[in-house]
């Protein structure tokens, strides 16, 4: 796999707004799929959730973002986390899956550094 990174604000800015208010879209129209899983002060407030923390520019995406995201555009996501530690052990993979994802279908790879991801392509000749 190689690592691209879109380092264009005017290019990569505005997709990552959409893809930001695509996952807050879907969140706000399901609060009881997400609700029990944010934290306090969020938990009892999908809207000021989504208002604050994905819709808000520069925040990172967290775990309850990337799923509604991966359910909104029904395609699995799976991000690689990578920590500062030189372990020498592979990255954390976790794998977010909308609810009728089988394996096979089409998913995207990202790569999490502490304040951003890169997208994980495979190289095609």
């Amino acid at each position: 796999m190689t690592s691209f990174n879109i380092s264009d604000p005017e290019i990569s800015s505005p997709v990552i707004v959409y893809l930001r208010f695509l996952s807050s879209t879907h969140l706000r129209l399901n609060p009881a799929l997400y609700g029990p899983f944010l934290e306090p002060p969020y938990y009892d407030n999908v809207h000021l959730f989504c208002a604050q923390c994905l819709e808000a520019f520069g925040r990172d995406a967290d775990h309850v973002g990337i799923l509604a995201l991966a359910r909104a555009i029904q395609v699995g996501v799976d991000v690689s986390y990578l920590d500062r530690s030189d372990t020498g052990e592979e990255p954390i993979v976790y794998e977010f899956r909308p609810d009728d994802w089988k394996e096979g279908d089409e998913k995207v790879e990202l790569l999490y550094r502490p304040g951003h991801y890169d997208i994980l392509c495979q190289e095609e000749y």
